[in-house]
């Protein structure tokens, strides 16, 4: 069974590496690269916030739980692939 904690450290394991990319353009990039990542690393922390939250509230059955947290876990990567698709657009790929 998936634990709350584990799911946790999954969304800032992937949020510090997603992040770790951003810091290029942020510091070296152009002001209009600079404002995109800048967005880019809110809309992460808005992320790291609800995904957390979300994880707090799991369901009384203890059947589901794991269910709510593979849930949880999907729609987390693909908000994180929707960062990333927006992180190259910032770099011109």
């Amino acid at each position: 069974m998936a634990s709350k904690k584990g799911l946790k450290k999954h969304f800032r394991v992937e949020l510090n590496n997603f992040a770790s990319k951003v810091y290029f353009p942020l510091l070296e990039g152009s002001d209009k690269q600079q404002e995109e990542a800048d967005a880019l690393l809110d809309k992460a922390a808005g992320l790291l916030e609800d995904f957390s939250a979300k994880a707090n509230t799991c369901p009384k059955d203890k059947k589901e739980v794991g269910k709510h947290y593979a849930s949880l876990r999907a729609d987390f990567n693909k908000e994180v692939d929707e960062l990333h698709k927006g992180l190259s657009s910032v770099l011109g790929a």
